[in-house]
């Protein structure tokens, strides 16, 4: 602290201050004695009725008007200036120390704040009188003055970020002074700028937002500059880009386009903020007249314009309100899902012990709820494999263990009620359970709603998994039904077709073997049985069979029932259309 001013410098510095420091003290006691007379004329009546009340003012003035003299007589200056040089040493000295700590302070008006306070409670110990402290009321007026510098420059700095933000101007707004002022940089004006006040004589002036890679921009360049010499009177045309003056003069140059152009002129957009371009906004006299896209910029409408004051154009719309970088109908963004007419899209598990699937023949809304991708994967080759309907031995898995872990639920142990064992069986749930949903505008054939679900579903696979999925022939073991040497062909008496099961016996009426194979294929599967059921009896028309058994329980018993009709299941290994999941190597 001691070398903050230079020796030779100290003394003039500090006497500079001193003198700053009384000409700015004069003036506030000047205002406190103002606001003091204001005070006693605009109660004149009140300190009639009140004496006792008029004499405390008559004391408060006579304080204030003492309190003055002493600070600002003549004898008070020249007491500082006999002082001896060692005294204005010490004092320069503390004085430059004070000033430089509340320069320190100044970006923090807490910190002044608390000085002003801590001054004021210790005013009692302050004397202005040469035994107690000679300077103090010095001190004390520098300190209010610096108080107030710094107020004065927040303010100013609070209107300056103001000023760098300007509202953005709808149709029917004002022009603000400001943007009449605003300099638009050119690139084919010898002056470079320009301001819309060189044209407020114009009845119609038109800004026109575009860019050199946006063909509609271009079309509409050529068609402003053809207008412009038809309508130089009354109507000026201003291009503006935000790209750099060589790119934008390079383009005009080498299209031949000679209208007056801006670039890299981002401050004017602020007060026409858009989405799309070409973006034009008209300025009728002193005012916002319309925002279009360029195809409402015609002579017809220019000279109706300027004949009548009105025309009638379509106001551009740029839906500010749409967050681009966030999915669309999410919390309203971009409107509600009244306007959704065709979406598909995975999610996780819904936080909910639910799960299904909701899915009719020509159906418009497919939902599969808190299933595996093994299930979804197997519902969506319905038609490619008819009896392969929940069937993860329909599936080949040439991946890693772990991935075919979180595709089916084979190794999942089962929940047990304990919640502590119950831990690792929800939480697999939570990462391996999806929902897939398809929404359409119109119904279509069960068969076509699958096709796209099937190439969402190989899609979110590949993406999400890294696994790439084909339907392939493979050499696997199959339990085959085929026709023994004692069978008896099978007709039907007709009726309603059905497959039920009642009084320990199933009835497969006026239906087609697939049924029955699907059935049996079913109660295999729910049994653990890991392999798959064929129909290979070649018996295309529709049966009546009457298997005397309720619940299958194992082949034998199902072949013992079988056997009465010369039908028997055999387990062999032949080719078969299988789903295959195959790894895909990224590297």
């Amino acid at each position: 602290m001691k070398n903050f001013y230079k020796p030779g410098l100290r003394m003039s510095i500090i006497r500079l201050h001193l003198y700053l420091i009384k000409f700015l003290a004069d003036i506030l006691i000047f205002i406190i004695s103002f606001i003091g007379k204001g005070d006693d004329n605009t109660n004149s009546d009140f300190s009639k009725g009140n004496s006792k009340t008029s004499s405390s003012r008559a004391n408060k003035k006579s304080r204030i008007l003492m309190l003055s003299g002493i600070l600002f007589s003549k004898r008070a200056v020249k007491k500082k200036n006999d002082q001896q040089q060692e005294e204005q040493d010490s004092y320069g000295q503390y004085l430059s120390n004070k000033i430089y700590e509340h320069q320190l302070s100044l970006a923090n008006r807490e910190k002044g704040i608390k000085i002003a306070e801590d001054i004021k409670s210790k005013r009692g110990a302050l004397r202005f009188s040469k035994g107690y402290f000679p300077y103090a009321q010095d001190l004390l007026c520098g300190f209010a003055l610096l108080f107030i510098f710094s107020f004065l420059n927040f303010s100013s700095y609070a209107q300056a970020r103001e000023a760098t933000e300007p509202e953005a101007l709808q149709v029917g707004d004002t022009v603000p002074q400001d943007l009449w002022e605003l300099p638009i940089h050119v690139v084919n004006d010898n002056s470079k700028n320009v301001r819309l006040r060189d044209f407020r004589d114009k009845k119609i002036i038109i800004l026109d937002f575009w860019a050199t890679w946006c063909g509609p921009c271009i079309n509409s360049l050529y068609k402003l500059d053809s207008l412009q010499p038809a309508f130089s009177k009354d109507v000026q045309f201003i291009p503006i880009s935000n790209e750099s003056a060589e790119k934008v003069k390079t383009f005009l140059d080498t299209r031949k386009i000679g209208l007056l152009s801006g670039h890299g002129n981002s401050d004017i957009s602020k007060y026409f903020p858009y989405r799309s371009i070409p973006h034009q906004v008209w300025i009728v006299g002193e005012k916002i007249f319309a925002t279009t896209d360029g195809i409402n910029t015609t002579g017809e409408n220019l000279g109706e314009l300027i004949s009548t004051g009105h025309v009638q154009l379509r106001n551009k719309v740029d839906n500010m309100s749409v967050d681009l970088q966030k999915p669309l109908l999410i919390g309203g963004n971009g409107g509600t899902a009244e306007r959704l007419v065709y979406r598909s899209l995975f999610m996780k598990r819904i936080q909910a012990d639910i799960g299904g699937i909701s899915f009719d023949r020509g159906a418009n809304n497919v939902l599969m709820y808190n299933v595996t991708l093994a299930m979804m994967l197997t519902r969506s080759f319905l038609y490619d494999l008819p009896l392969a309907l929940r069937k993860e031995n329909r599936i080949v898995f040439e991946c890693s263990d772990s991935l075919m872990n979180t595709i089916t639920a084979r190794n999942l142990k089962r929940s047990s009620g304990n919640y502590q064992d119950d831990v690792a069986y929800h939480n697999w749930m939570d990462s391996n359970l999806y929902c897939y949903n398809l929404i359409l505008n119109r119904k279509i054939p069960q068969r076509d709603a699958l096709e796209i679900m099937k190439s969402d579903l190989k899609n979110f696979l590949l993406l999400e998994k890294g696994i790439e999925v084909k339907l392939e022939k493979r050499v696997t073991r199959t339990y085959v039904l085929q026709k023994m040497d004692s069978y008896k062909n099978l007709t039907t008496a007709g009726g309603r077709s059905s497959l039920e099961a009642s009084n320990g016996e199933i009835f497969l009426i006026n239906n087609y073997m697939s049924a029955l194979v699907s059935s049996v294929s079913n109660a295999l599967d729910r049994k653990g049985d890991p392999y798959p059921v064929t129909d290979e009896t070649g018996i295309k028309h529709k049966i009546d069979l009457r298997l005397a058994i309720s619940r299958i329980e194992n082949i034998d018993q199902l072949n013992g029932a079988l056997k009465r009709y010369g039908l028997e299941l055999v387990l062999k290994d032949i080719p078969m259309e299988m789903i295959v999941l195959k790894e895909k190597n990224y590297n």
